[in-house]
């Protein structure tokens, strides 16, 4: 009986997992196995005054890159942060949000040309 449980859990994440990476639009479906960057992607779609959708199937985007880095405060301790930068034709912004809590620490733009 165990191992039939097993089998039906497993199974459930078989159809789970793909369904959920379907429901991420565009340049973010890339990121659907990584919850906390949707979380933050979503915060700064809010910020943006666009929906999850608008943002990740801009017109104009031309890519979305997501990482882990880590960035000293004040007192020069490390904080992880999670650094999303948004690729457009001619220039590209970077926003860092602290991993614990969500909150935008650092935002730029830089011409590409």
């Amino acid at each position: 009986m165990r191992s039939l449980s097993m089998f039906a859990l497993l199974l459930s994440f078989a159809f789970v997992a793909p369904a959920q990476a379907q429901s991420v639009p565009g340049f973010c479906q890339k990121y659907a196995h990584k919850p906390q960057y949707l979380r933050t992607l979503s915060v700064l779609a809010k910020r943006m005054q666009y929906t999850e959708t608008q943002l990740c199937t801009l017109p104009r985007l031309a890519d979305i890159y997501i990482t882990d880095t880590v960035l000293l405060n004040r007192e020069q301790q490390p904080v992880p942060h999670i650094w999303i930068t948004l690729h457009y034709s001619e220039n590209s912004c970077q926003y860092y949000f602290r991993a614990n809590d969500g909150f935008l620490t650092k935002s730029n733009c830089y011409n590409t040309w």
